[in-house]
């Protein structure tokens, strides 16, 4: 019953967020609130909130003073110059734009971190993109797609996972992997190829027609006021600073962003009037943002401490066929991208792979070949920044504007693409033999 139950709330969650019809925020309370009282486990909806919201204060704390800090970052100008340069080489062409994009997507997440990539991929080129006025799911799509392609990395939250829950070395997971990755990689390139000629045609792009001086942004009076040109290269030593103490994990994330938001209003502004001013007026969107990653909090905590998750976990592994044991790293490759809508990396990697592996050893499927497929087909990796349980993801939402059910159905038939693609290259190379 506990599966059913679990599976009926998963639908329901996502049928409400895509067809728009309650917020995201909504879904995610109600819903798998409604589940635990049917299951008998109402008197502790209370409990299991608190948890699950415990579980991401962290992160929220993080967000909360990451979108403020690069806010007046962006007040200030510290990213007019480099958004400049940056205009100037790519150009005006969308396609060259969203090339961009992805190769700054795939930079920034050499760390691993989801939450970093995004925080420091979306500031820098939303300018660009709304300078040109395109689409900006187009932008969170590219980000999704690099950053989850990139999370293949050892040290990302696939295969560390995989390995410790199965005991394995991870060398013996990801450098098999390392071509199909690359594959994977020429398939988000190939994407956002299609999507900037997606993005000229819509915009009717003409090159020759192009204003010259798009290429360089605009500010209003009211922008102009708050810009200082003085304090530029302090407040990029503060950038610097404050991204190489993320990526070099010198301080966790939240304590960081904190200090550096600190540091940047009295840097930048001294008078308390316009401290409070200047924080206000990011305040709206950071208590949109903010409320869904609570919310995304209260539905992993319910389903969690409910035992709804395992009890999924158990039914996935007890539907599949004996005749299908000796295929299931192709099965688990082929849904590798869906998972990620049902599971959490640390419920599917510590709860469901155990359980799996041991069911494959029973039909000779070594549990290496069994990390590799599901990896490869997108689960944690480029699936992970289409899923509601991973927090980082409503970062990527947030920073854009755009509602996390709409991501999703822009996003999900790419990364299952590139994820098929990743685990085609996979067999071919024989890291996952069928």
């Amino acid at each position: 019953m506990l599966a059913t139950v679990g599976y009926i709330t998963v639908i329901l969650c996502l049928v409400a967020i895509m067809s728009k019809k309650v917020t995201p925020f909504t879904a995610f309370t109600l819903i798998p609130a409604f589940a635990c009282i049917v299951i008998g486990q109402g008197a502790n909806i209370g409990s299991y909130i608190a948890s699950g919201i415990t579980s991401i204060a962290s992160i929220g704390v993080m967000f909360t003073f990451s979108m403020v800090f690069f806010g007046m970052m962006s007040d200030v100008g510290a990213f007019d110059v480099p958004i400049n340069f940056v205009l100037k080489r790519v150009g005006t062409d969308p396609v060259k734009i969203c090339i961009g994009a992805l190769i700054v997507t795939c930079i920034t997440h050499l760390d691993g971190s989801g939450a970093t990539t995004f925080l420091i991929t979306i500031p820098a080129m939303k300018p660009i993109f709304d300078r040109m006025k395109m689409d900006i799911r187009v932008l969170a799509t590219i980000a999704a797609l690099g950053a989850g392609t990139m999370n293949t990395l050892p040290w990302g939250g696939a295969v560390i996972r995989a390995a410790a829950s199965l005991g394995i070395e991870m060398d013996a997971i990801f450098t098999p992997l390392i071509i199909p990755m690359i594959a994977a990689l020429l398939a988000c390139l190939g994407v956002s190829v299609i999507l900037g000629l997606g993005e000229r045609k819509r915009l009717g792009y003409n090159p020759a027609k192009m204003d010259a001086g798009i290429l360089e942004l605009e500010i209003s009076e009211d922008q102009q006021a708050l810009r200082r040109p003085k304090l530029l290269w302090i407040n990029w030593i503060l950038i610097i600073v404050t991204i190489v103490c993320l990526v070099m994990n010198l301080l966790p994330p939240a304590p960081c962003f904190i200090l550096a938001t600190v540091l940047c209003l009295i840097v930048n502004f001294p008078s308390l009037d316009l401290q409070r001013k200047v924080v206000d007026s990011h305040a709206k969107d950071m208590i949109w943002a903010i409320n869904l990653l609570w919310a995304a909090g209260c539905y992993s905590g319910m389903l969690k401490n409910s035992g709804i998750l395992e009890a999924m976990a158990q039914s996935l592994v007890n539907i599949i066929p004996q005749s299908l044991g000796g295929q299931l790293p192709l099965l688990l490759g082929l849904m590798g991208t869906p998972l990620n809508l049902f599971f959490d990396g640390d419920s599917f990697f510590y709860g469901v792979l155990p359980v799996l592996a041991e069911t494959g050893a029973a039909f000779g499927v070594s549990p290496i070949i069994l990390s590799r497929a599901v990896i490869a087909g997108g689960f944690w990796t480029v699936g992970f920044p289409i899923t509601p349980l991973a927090s980082s993801n409503f970062i990527l939402t947030g920073l854009c504007g755009i509602d996390i059910g709409e991501h999703q159905k822009r996003t999900f038939l790419w990364a299952w693409a590139v994820g098929l693609i990743f685990l085609l290259a996979a067999i071919i190379v024989g890291a996952v033999p069928l």
